[in-house]
């Protein structure tokens, strides 16, 4: 049966292959007869516009010819008058003056003066052209020059920027030339001038002049001016107007018409199609004919001039004359044979006697009928002009899943699983199955939480085993925290029957790990995403690690690691043939940044199947789905020039002014479709069959309100007053550095419905740490704020997105600015009290780095950017130095009385003294559920969610006095294996009923059904960090009916809280909109102010 299906297969395979092979040799022969056509097609063209041009000369000659005959038989009557003695001889010669005057006169009339204008008018549209031309060519040779001069650049960098510059000169003459420039030429090219930009060539000139030929930058720094934006915004902006006029409906289609062919014209080019002098006439006549219709759009009319297009009727007639008729109102750029049908009436001044030009305009009408016909689809789908895009869209169009309830067929749980799938897990193994079957390889399965995306993919790595024992390596790669939930889940579910292998890449068997040999001895590799970008860092070649851009972003393996010389160190994930049998990338939104070592190390690797396991593949943007799309190699949209063209740019927020609804309806549409092709979703709302898609017992969201008490009141009323006042004063100013003291103030606020005592820890804190560590002025206050001052703007941006985002880059806990710190090299926070932590486990990195002195450079563990250790800045610091910009004498009074301050705290250092503190509301709160809890129950276990670990601190002393039970903690700061170490515990000991776990460490990643009942003590404005929160217990394994309490104090920040929390659920669940998504994480001035109560949303 097995071989039978295996031959099938190989001839279905077999079968494809024969047929992509015929229908490439079709394409390459049908792109041969076009380009044979095309040039003689131009030579014909240059042919009958020369012989124009010597019919014309020969007319005016004649015409000349014959004036001049007659004045000669005036000058030989006045002669014969002169011999008869009719006239004096005086007469005679002041008569034959004048008619030579009259000569001499009619024949500058008649010649030199129209000639002498047009030619006039020709020479100031080339002069624009000559002076791009030079400015190019100058710009080159002094970049050349100036290269060559160069000391300070090793010979291998020089000769790779000089093959650069000649790229750019390369691609501008073909441009020149008429030449059609593939997708190729023009990512090869604008990969050329990015790699020139980021080594200090700085010439926006010539990369303006690039981006008239259409060459689309990724980065914008690189030009002054973006005349390609200005192009299409002017015709974007004319539409809008004209849509919105009172002009007749017809005018208004004629005009869309015109700006149609203006448009084509600059998208030809970006598809790498130079302008050709017939196409040049045509936008010359639109341009004659919106100005007409009284369109003055003076940007756009100058732009075209660059490409030698005539914007005034004198310039068409003296550069293009007689050749199509100027009175015509229709122009359809791309109808060529009926503006060839204009050359039939004049066939006769053209053509040599005895050829009318008939037999030329039948044939070149028939082939170009012929070729419209061959290419009318190409026109007609958005720009997509190359024949294998069209294929790629074509087959993936066809293969569009159809939704859930009508999936054909499902696929049995695979020999060698010791559990059996659930009904939409053989379905989901049905649908990967296929699309392995498929020329995609690979998709994405973005099921909701706890819907079993693990075992799905443990299932299909049994059910499609590779035959070659050489490739049968699967790569896992996902969070430090899930590979552990990979290893146990693999080890149960796997019969030892199936000999299926498995091993962490991890410090501890690195040594047995040195080869690719080494790693294909297994059937499945599991490794973190943060190692396999420390690999792919290591292994980049030693000669290119100061150029990064001296590669594509996605290098080809072979090709880079020929740059790679003896004794370099050579990872096993990517040697030449480091060649994985299927790579599954779980959490793939890992990968969002496409610019990240991680994106493009998991992007390099090569394999026969790719996977991405995600539940939120679209985060911010869409550009994430872009970098997704990549690692999956789904073609056309993995070229990321043809994804922003189509996709992206339409959806920018910051560019939402450029395009129309009906552009971003369209591009949010082509989303839909290569999601639904390439993506299978459930919910656990989903049905199959009228039942639901998974069977889990009840949640019970409970809401439980409380109000302050008394003394617990009096405190936080007296608070919110004052921060409300300070609050709605920052608010005024709209510094810089005022979204991080409003975010403080209102922490305190949130503390404060929590305990009191969290307040005057946190106030504290502040204190305890003003503005740096150290007691020397020069050696510690002065480098470390001079330090502040020479951050990269970059840093500084990071600076503001950590404060957006508001979690520690180690323990991932919520920061408190006022005891927070930042890694300067790269500018991402870290709470003090991880500091130590991070600089012990950093500086056992292997990408760390020691110079002289001992002293070390840390990587991020967010980026991998170094950070020398003795450069971790405090955020008061770095406040106060940019943002309120103090001078060195204030600094240094700053410096004199934090010393006086720690003399003080030495006599008398805050420790919460807990004997004396009484339980808050919240306190209570959580105390009741947990007796009621007990109350019913021996043995179900409860988490206690918060986002304060320091709340934990005060609850854990009342849980010991009041309950007097034990219980388990969970945070941030806790290594890898003392986590594991604390769920198993927590799963195995009947005893252990109660977990305090961190919001951020353990909201995501986590199994924890053995828990039935969960207390959010602190809500937090993202919904959806709760909902992953509740949906730790809530999954597939869970038995018991869950309940979740939701624990609030009336009258107070929290109440404010919830209705954000419900606005902006409301807000997504309505539109799913990635840039509304991108809004959840972040809050605005006007959100800002109505949590403080100051205004309404």
């Amino acid at each position: 049966m097995k071989l039978s299906i295996t031959l099938n297969s190989y001839r279905k395979k077999e079968n494809t292959r024969w047929k992509l092979s015929n229908v490439e040799k079709r394409v390459d022969g049908l792109q041969n007869e076009w380009a044979k056509y095309s040039n003689s097609n131009k030579q014909t063209l240059t042919q009958i516009y020369t012989k124009l041009q010597y019919a014309k000369r020969n007319r005016n000659t004649n015409t000349i010819i014959s004036e001049r005959q007659e004045l000669i038989k005036e000058k030989r009557k006045l002669e014969d008058l002169m011999d008869q003695g009719l006239i004096s001889f005086d007469s005679f010669n002041s008569l034959s003056k004048d008619i030579q005057k009259l000569n001499n006169l009619q024949v500058q009339k008649d010649v030199g003066s129209s000639n002498r204008k047009k030619r006039q008018l020709i020479i100031e549209i080339e002069k624009v052209k000559k002076e791009n031309n030079l400015i190019f060519k100058t710009s080159i040779d002094t970049a050349r020059r100036l290269l060559a001069n160069n000391k300070s650049r090793v010979e291998l960098v020089k000769q790779g920027l000089f093959v650069n510059l000649e790229t750019l000169e390369s691609y501008r003459k073909r441009f020149l030339n008429e030449e059609e420039l593939p997708a190729y030429l023009r990512n090869q090219c604008r990969e050329a001038a990015e790699i020139l930009f980021s080594n200090g060539f700085k010439m926006p000139l010539v990369f303006e002049l690039l981006q008239d030929c259409g060459i689309i930058y990724r980065n914008s720094s690189m030009i002054n001016v973006d005349r390609r934006m200005q192009y299409f915004k002017s015709i974007e902006l004319a539409r809008s107007l004209i849509r919105n006029s009172t002009r007749t409906e017809d005018e208004k289609w004629k005009i869309y018409d015109l700006l149609s062919v203006l448009e084509n014209f600059r998208q030809n080019i970006d598809s790498g199609k130079p302008p050709t002098d017939l196409f040049k006439k045509f936008c010359g006549k639109a341009v004659i004919k919106l100005q007409s219709y009284g369109l003055k759009m003076t940007k756009l009319y100058d732009i075209l001039k660059r490409y030698g297009i005539p914007v005034t009727k004198e310039q068409l007639d003296a550069m293009y004359p007689d050749i199509i008729d100027d009175d015509k109102d229709e122009i359809d750029i791309f109808n060529f044979p009926n503006e060839i049908n204009n050359f039939d009436q004049r066939t006769d001044s053209i053509f040599p006697p005895g050829n009318d030009g008939t037999s030329f305009v039948n044939e070149t009408r028939f082939q170009q009928e012929q070729y419209n016909r061959q290419y009318q689809n190409t026109f007609k789908m958005a720009n997509v002009h190359d024949q294998d895009e069209q294929e790629a869209i074509r087959e993936m169009l066809a293969t569009l899943k159809k939704s859930e309830d009508s999936i054909e067929g499902e696929s049995l749980t695979p020999e060698g699983m010791t559990v059996n799938l659930l009904k939409h897990q053989r379905m989901g193994l049905h649908w990967l199955l296929n699309v392995e079957d498929s020329s995609k390889k690979g998709g994405l399965l973005a099921d909701d939480m706890g819907l079993g995306k693990t075992v799905q993919g443990i299932a299909l790595m049994l059910a499609n085993r590779s035959t070659k024992e050489d490739r049968k390596t699967n790569l896992i790669v996902a969070p430090v925290a899930v590979l552990r939930v990979w290893q146990g889940e693999i080890s149960t579910k796997i019969t030892s029957e199936a000999n299926f292998t498995s091993i962490i890449y991890s410090a501890s068997f690195k040594s047995k790990l040195k080869t690719w040999e080494d790693l294909a001895q297994y059937d499945a590799v599991l490794i973190s995403y943060q190692s396999l970008a420390i690999e792919f860092k290591k292994h980049y070649p030693t000669k290119l690690a100061t150029d990064k851009t001296a590669l594509p972003p996605v290098p080809e393996l072979k090709a880079m690691n020929r740059l790679k010389e003896s004794g370099e160190y050579f990872s096993p994930f990517f040697c030449d043939n480091s060649i994985f049998y299927r790579i599954i990338l779980d959490e793939g939104q890992n990968i969002k940044n496409k610019n990240t070592q991680c994106a493009r190390g998991c992007c390099s690797l090569l394999s026969t199947y790719r996977w991405i396991l995600s539940g939120t593949p679209i985060q911010n943007n869409m550009d994430e789905l872009y970098s997704l799309i990549r690692f999956l190699r789904i073609p056309p949209y993995n070229r990321e020039e043809k994804f922003q063209n189509d996709i992206s740019r339409y959806l920018k927020v910051t560019r939402n002014f450029e395009y129309d609804q009906t552009h971003k309806q369209n591009a949010m549409g082509k989303v839909r479709l290569l999601l639904n092709a390439i993506m299978l979703r459930r919910t656990k709302d989903d049905k199959i069959d009228g039942e639901p898609i998974l069977e889990l017992p009840p949640k019970n969201v409970n809401i439980e309100i409380t109000e302050f008490q008394n003394e617990e009141k009096i405190f936080y009323d007296s608070l919110e007053n004052k921060n409300k006042a300070i609050a709605k004063r920052l608010l005024k100013q709209k510094s810089r550095g005022n979204y991080s003291s409003i975010l403080t103030l209102l922490l305190r606020l949130r503390q404060a419905c929590c305990h009191s005592e969290l307040v005057v820890i946190g106030e504290a804190k502040s204190e305890d740490k003003k503005v740096a560590n150290g007691k020397d002025f020069k050696k510690d206050w002065l480098r470390l704020y001079n330090c502040v001052k020479k951050m990269s703007n970059q840093s500084k941006d990071n600076v503001e997105k950590s404060l957006e985002s508001m979690s520690c880059l180690w323990c991932l806990e919520q920061l408190d600015p006022e005891s927070s710190s930042i890694l300067s090299g790269c500018g991402h926070l870290i709470c003090d009290s991880c500091i130590d932590s991070f600089i012990e486990e950093a500086s056992n990195a292997s990408t760390a780095r020691t110079i002289e002195k001992g002293i070390q450079y840390l990587p991020c563990k967010y980026c991998q950017k170094l950070t020398n250790e003795q450069e971790i800045i405090s955020y008061r610091l770095y406040d106060q130095s940019m943002n309120q910009q103090i001078s060195e004498e204030e600094l240094y009074g700053e410096y004199l009385e934090e010393m006086s301050r720690q003399r003080e705290r030495l006599k008398n250092v805050y420790v919460p003294d807990f004997d004396k503190l009484i339980p808050s509301a919240k306190i209570n709160q959580c105390l009741n559920v947990i007796k009621k809890v007990f109350a019913n129950s021996d043995n179900e276990k409860i988490i206690i969610f918060s986002q304060f670990t320091t709340f934990f601190d005060i609850l854990q002393h009342f849980i010991k006095k009041e309950l007097k039970v034990s219980y388990l903690l969970y945070n941030g700061s806790m290594n890898a294996q003392r986590r594991s170490d604390v769920i198993a515990e927590f799963y195995k000991k009947i005893d252990k009923r109660i977990l305090l776990i961190s919001m951020r460490a353990g909201n995501s990643g986590l199994t924890l059904t053995c828990a039935n009942h969960v207390i959010i003590v602190d809500p937090f404005w993202n919904p959806y960090v709760e909902q992953q929160a509740q949906d730790r217990c809530y999954r597939i394994s869970q038995t018991r009916e869950v309940f979740v309490y939701r624990l609030f104090v009336k009258d107070s920040v929290e109440d404010r809280i919830v209705e954000l929390q419900n606005r902006k659920k409301e807000m997504v669940d309505a539109a799913m909109d990635a840039d509304k998504i991108r809004a959840i994480n972040q809050l605005g001035t006007r959100e800002l102010g109505f949590l403080f109560g100051l205004n309404s949303l």
